[in-house]
């Protein structure tokens, strides 16, 4: 049975008032594309588990959309605290559990979140879904949820699934819902296929502030480009006023040579490989 779902369709029936548990780590697979369907969606009251997370529950907490969260650190590391979890927690409008990493993991063993979000690399329709590097705590995260999320960067045939077995974490009898999001990890890395592109939040705006700290409260200002990666007015803009520097003709003309005479080499009788 096909479990394809769209973004859409994928958050509609998370009420207000559910614990959420967001898989990822830090800068690696957070499903940011998820988060902000759940952002445009106006979910309220959000009880988020993540494991351990940056962008995504600082989202969802400047968003408006969480009451609370289970955590080890809500962080984005190099660029500093995350705004709005420190901004809500300091003003006391956030209720914080602070756990370290083992009770996270004894806590996902033993208790139950409603839904889980989580982002992976590929899937086939029917919900099994691989990682191609580490999983983090994903695994752990879906067992311990009564529904399971997943948006991954492609969708593959049920035969690449089984041509690469070893990679499946998260078999179809986990998954409640799959859908296709070619950069739904985005700005986070998804491990093995998509680097996590710093640069996007660090270059190009004073004391290289991120975007969310560039935005404050309005994260709907985040919009998609026209290859379906999701950022803000002031990268897109500066982006599309970049143009590729032309290639040197000599340059050019150079490489060509060499391309000439390695083939030249290669035709000679008894040239070695």
């Amino acid at each position: 049975m096909s479990k394809l779902t769209t973004i859409d369709e994928a958050v509609a029936d998370i009420a207000d008032g559910s614990s959420v548990g967001l898989g990822g780590w830090i800068f690696y697979g957070q499903p940011m594309a998820l988060v902000r369907a759940l952002i445009r969606k106006g979910a309220r009251n959000l009880d988020l588990v993540p494991t351990p997370g940056s962008i995504a529950p600082d989202m969802l907490i400047g968003a408006g959309c969480a009451r609370s969260t289970v955590c080890v650190f809500i962080s984005f590391e190099q660029f500093g605290l995350a705004p709005h979890f420190r901004r809500r927690a300091e003003a006391g409008t956030l209720k914080v559990i602070d756990l370290d990493g083992p009770a996270i993991a004894g806590g996902l063993r033993a208790a139950i979140c409603d839904v889980c979000l989580i982002h992976a690399q590929q899937a086939d329709e029917h919900g099994n879904v691989q990682h191609l590097a580490s999983p983090f705590f994903d695994a752990m995260l879906a067992q311990a949820s009564r529904r399971v999320i997943v948006s991954v960067d492609r969708i593959v045939s049920s035969e690449t699934i089984r041509r690469n077995n070893h990679l499946t974490k998260l078999p179809s009898v986990m998954v409640d819902a799959v859908l296709e999001a070619p950069w739904g990890a985005y700005p986070t890395a998804s491990s093995g296929l998509k680097i996590a592109p710093h640069v996007h939040c660090q270059a190009g705006h004073p004391r290289r502030r991120s975007c969310a700290r560039l935005h404050g409260d309005d994260v709907r200002s985040l919009r998609d480009t026209p290859d379906g990666r999701p950022g803000c007015r002031g990268h897109q803009d500066r982006a599309a006023r970049r143009r590729p520097h032309p290639q040197p003709a000599a340059h050019a003309q150079r490489s060509q040579h060499l391309l000439r005479a390695a083939q030249l080499r290669q035709e000679e009788p008894g040239a070695g490989p």
